[in-house]
């Protein structure tokens, strides 16, 4: 007997190839194109092709039986374990610090990973460092709403961070930044002046892109300051870079800043988000607690959090 299905609404509008991927994990890529290039895969009754994107309600049908791969026990139980919010349309994680979002050179642990076998979506990221709020998309359609959010700043982040010293309570840093080589090291940059307009390049051809960061004073002590930073755009170490430059650097933030090492981890953390939900509409605000290494820290501080959610 063939194998038929119907496309849930968490896996629809996407390709033809990667829904059944998603659907037999067993299915090597190979596979999947010469199953769709004879024919042997149907679509409400048709040929499709693999680059189709599919509806939801719609009914494939497959040349053999079999069930769709559960996810891998290590991987689900290790999502469980970070989950602090769920509905059919996302997901919102608690990562810890040294977790990375997605592999890399060196990086076997990463959240793209443990997701693999799942209906969920990457929508942003959060550098390894930083410990916090993570949303991820249930399915397709949720990802495409919610990547869009991300991208015309529609989702409202608050980030928690001890710092230095601060000049004002609270105010807007407007410091495009760059790509720069460090001894061989790519890292983020403040642009220079001729180089501060979106888009526009430097003397040495380096393209500088806008980036905007709300901040608020939340306590001040002898030893620092305890900040809320929003990012109104999302550039690569935005907000560590911001720091270093304005704030005396980041608790912490060995590559940006804190030359006296005055915490052994980086006192940054993805503290709230304020979104549209992408199947209701309705206003969704959803908060992290930071870890205890975090609320440590901040204890030896004397550093208090306030408990009211107040976006900036």
């Amino acid at each position: 007997m063939p194998e038929r299905f119907e496309v849930r609404a968490q896996e629809a509008d996407q390709r033809l190839d990667k829904l059944l991927r998603q659907r037999f994990p067993a299915l090597s890529f190979g596979q999947t194109q010469k199953l769709i290039r004879g024919g042997r895969v149907r679509v409400d009754g048709r040929r499709s092709k693999a680059a189709d994107r599919i509806e939801r309600g719609a009914i494939v049908t497959l040349p053999f039986q079999g069930e769709p791969e559960a996810p891998s026990p290590q991987s689900a139980s290790q999502i469980a374990a970070f989950k602090i919010y769920e509905d059919e349309s996302l997901v919102a994680l608690n990562k810890p610090a040294g977790l990375a979002v997605q592999g890399g050179s060196g990086v076997k642990t990463h959240v793209a990973a443990m997701i693999e076998q799942t209906d969920l979506r990457l929508v942003h990221r959060l550098d390894r460092e930083t410990s916090g709020l993570l949303l991820l998309a249930q399915g397709a359609l949720a990802a495409k709403h919610l990547t869009r959010a991300f991208a015309n700043q529609e989702v409202q982040k608050s980030y928690l961070a001890v710092v230095a010293t601060v000049p004002s309570d609270q105010g807007q840093l407007r410091l495009p930044l760059q790509k720069i080589l460090v001894g061989g090291e790519g890292r983020m940059a403040i642009a220079p002046p001729d180089g501060g307009r979106d888009g526009a390049r430097d003397g040495q051809g380096v393209r500088a892109q806008e980036a905007v960061t709300d901040f608020e004073v939340l306590d001040r002590r002898a030893a620092g300051v305890l900040i809320r930073l929003s990012p109104r755009t999302g550039r690569t170490h935005q907000l560590r870079v911001h720091s270093a430059h304005v704030f005396g650097g980041i608790y912490g933030d060995s590559k940006y800043g804190d030359s006296r090492d005055r915490a052994k981890l980086l006192m940054l953390h993805a503290w709230q988000a304020r979104l549209s939900h992408p199947e209701t509409s309705e206003t969704l605000e959803i908060e992290a607690p930071p870890p205890d290494a975090f609320m440590a820290v901040l204890d030896r501080l004397e550093f208090k959090i306030p408990q009211q959610w107040k976006p900036i």
